[in-house]
């Protein structure tokens, strides 16, 4: 049985080991009232006593809900014609009970909410800033270093003659995206990267380059001209791509002899 103090912080040397006397209910009524009514007067004076005033009449109506635990409508009928009957104040809001009873009963709750969030003033704002859950943070967006792999990652799963068990690495892979970047953001991108495969492979683009090189390697255009379409060429095969660009440029060092 521990003893009950109208402070903000119990202090634990204060509870004794002695024989639990069983308390008659009408005194222990009279008891919480007399404590309700004192925790409402301090909110009603004000001057800095209205926490401390919450905070009580929070705790008295905690000690009459243990008595109903997990019965609202005795706990309710109890409040109604013990507690608030005799009270003398104007009677409480019922989210300010809630707030009250939130407050005593979960003081580290509360100093946590109350320290994140400084600039609300009341225990009723505290609580409803305890209850409203944090919202989510929104998944970071595949880079085109992302969007390249997923792409590759994709294809080898659709690949009908790939291995097994490389396809089941690559899923696991994709899966790693779905979780960082958000399920519907990877699949919608493979969707659109399959639609636009497909609007491609609909023409036949083999005469369309052939003409583009015949004008580019035209040597009566002008060289810094020539060498411009070679480069917005590469740009839009890469995508922009600097590390692809790189990659290629060493293959073609690499194996320019291949082709003298």
């Amino acid at each position: 049985m521990y003893q009950q103090c109208n402070r903000l912080e119990y202090d634990m040397q204060m509870v004794e080991d002695r024989p639990v006397v069983e308390i008659k209910t009408a005194d222990n009524d009279q008891s919480i009232v007399e404590r309700a009514r004192g925790g409402l007067a301090k909110v009603s004076k004000g001057e800095g006593l209205v926490e401390e005033g919450w905070l009580e009449y929070g705790a008295a109506l905690n000690e009459g809900r243990e008595r109903f635990p997990d019965d609202d409508k005795n706990f309710g009928n109890w409040k109604k014609e013990i507690l608030l009957s005799q009270l003398d104040q104007v009677k409480p809001y019922p989210k300010d009970e809630e707030a009250a009873m939130w407050a005593a009963g979960n003081p580290d709750e509360y100093r946590s909410t109350k320290k994140a969030h400084p600039n609300v003033r009341t225990i009723r704002g505290l609580h409803a800033k305890w209850k409203k859950p944090a919202p989510k943070q929104p998944k970071p967006k595949m880079d085109k270093d992302d969007q390249r792999k997923v792409r590759k990652l994709q294809a080898v799963i659709d690949d009908p003659s790939a291995d097994p068990n490389t396809v089941e690495a690559c899923k696991r892979k994709l899966d790693g995206y779905k979780t960082a970047h958000g399920e519907k953001a990877v699949e919608d991108f493979i969707e659109r990267a399959k639609e636009d495969e497909e609007e491609y492979e609909l023409i036949d683009m083999e005469p369309f380059i052939e003409e583009a090189l015949d004008i580019i390697f035209d040597t009566r255009y002008d060289v810094k001209w020539r060498k411009a379409q070679v480069q917005d060429w590469l740009e839009k095969a890469f995508d922009g791509d600097d590390n692809g660009i790189i990659a290629e440029v060493n293959f073609l060092k690499e194996n320019k002899n291949d082709w003298t």
